[in-house]
């Protein structure tokens, strides 16, 4: 009891901190020292969430963290939380969302962060899954084999990341 007990609170807590709190759609005044705060608030918030299984409520506090990490342009941190929502989308079986989602962090990736980034592979390996998931081969492929030319750049060839997404191209062409 005691376990449903804070389950309820936190949900209740989180519930009232965004009915109260700014919306994603609005300017972001503060200082960026506390937009970096309320933002790190939102994702261990959206963690928290996704952490209970409440994948649509964790996208909500994602995309209110991504607005604030747009407007000071932490663009990794951006990056991570359109990935994480995209996972949250995946596990709600909302494929053709959680593709737009992995397409915003490519998109950002390449704008502000320079094509060989690890981020960057790390969204094609997610959009391969997903077209793999969604039975669109050739798709699966053409992301799978982005994701490794920019980790065999960054990582070498013996990286055991090198070696996962070598994997997912094998389970693509078998």
């Amino acid at each position: 009891t005691l376990s449903l007990w804070l389950t309820a609170t936190t949900l209740l807590v989180v519930l009232f901190s965004a009915a109260c709190g700014p919306k994603a759609e609005e300017v972001v005044t503060e200082p960026v020292e506390q937009v970096d705060h309320q933002a790190e608030r939102f994702v261990s918030d959206a963690q928290k969430m996704a952490g209970y299984g409440y994948y649509k409520t964790s996208n909500h506090f994602y995309s209110r963290a991504i607005a604030r990490y747009e407007k000071s342009k932490q663009w990794e941190k951006a990056i991570q939380c359109y990935i994480k929502m995209g996972r949250n989308y995946q596990k709600l079986e909302k494929h053709h969302i959680a593709l737009g989602s992995l397409n915003q962090a490519l998109t950002i990736s390449r704008n502000h962060m320079g094509y060989q980034n690890l981020e960057l592979a790390k969204s094609y390996k997610k959009l391969g899954y997903n077209y793999l998931k969604d039975g669109k081969h050739k798709e699966a492929l053409e992301a799978y084999n982005k994701a490794l030319a920019i980790q065999l750049e960054a990582l070498g060839k013996n990286h055991p990341e090198v070696a996962k997404t070598y994997n997912s191209i094998a389970l693509v062409q078998w």
